[in-house]
C-alpha cells in the first residue's frame, strides 16, 4: 500500500520516458518490440501519474506456522492435526500471439520462464526461511 499525492504527467517527453520505464519494468526488452514512438491517440488515451510517496506498508509472512506450545505437547492434537504450509505462486502460461506476428519473441519466452522459476523458488524458500517457534 502506497500513500502519497499523484499528479498527472502532461509533458509529452516526460510521459514517453515514463511509459518506456514502466514497459521495460514489466517486461525487459518489450519497448523495442512496440510501435515506437506511440501514436498521438495512444499517448492521449494513456494517463501517467507521478506519485510522491509519503508512506508505504506491506504485510509479509515467511516460515512455517507458529504452533502453540500446548498443541505441540498434546499428543491428541500433535498426532492428529496437520499443520504446515502449502507454497503458492503465480504461474504464467504459454504466450499466445495475436495479430500478424505469430512467433513469440525470445525475450517474452525468457521472461515467462524466469518469472515462473523465480516465483516458485521464492514461495518454496519462504517456507523454510524462518524456523518454527517452540
Amino acid at each position: 500500500m502506497l500513500h502519497g499525492t499523484a499528479v498527472a504527467v502532461t509533458d509529452a517527453d516526460e510521459k514517453l520516458y515514463a511509459m518506456r520505464l514502466i514497459t521495460e519494468q514489466v517486461l525487459r526488452g518489450r519497448w523495442e518490440g512496440t510501435r515506437v514512438p506511440p501514436t498521438k491517440a495512444e499517448l492521449d488515451s494513456t494517463a501517467v501519474l507521478r506519485v510522491a510517496i509519503a508512506a508505504a506498508s506491506a504485510k509479509v509472512r515467511t516460515g512455517p506456522p507458529n504452533d502453540a506450545i500446548a498443541d505441540v505437547q498434546d499428543a491428541a492434537v500433535a498426532g492428529t492435526v496437520w499443520t504446515g504450509v502449502v507454497p503458492t505462486w503465480t504461474t504464467h502460461g504459454e504466450p499466445v500471439p495475436s495479430g500478424s506476428v505469430r512467433d513469440v519473441p525470445v525475450h517474452v519466452r525468457a521472461a515467462v520462464e524466469e518469472r515462473n522459476r523465480t516465483a516458485r523458488k521464492s514461495a518454496e524458500d519462504a517456507v523454510i526461511k524462518a524456523p518454527a517457534k517452540e
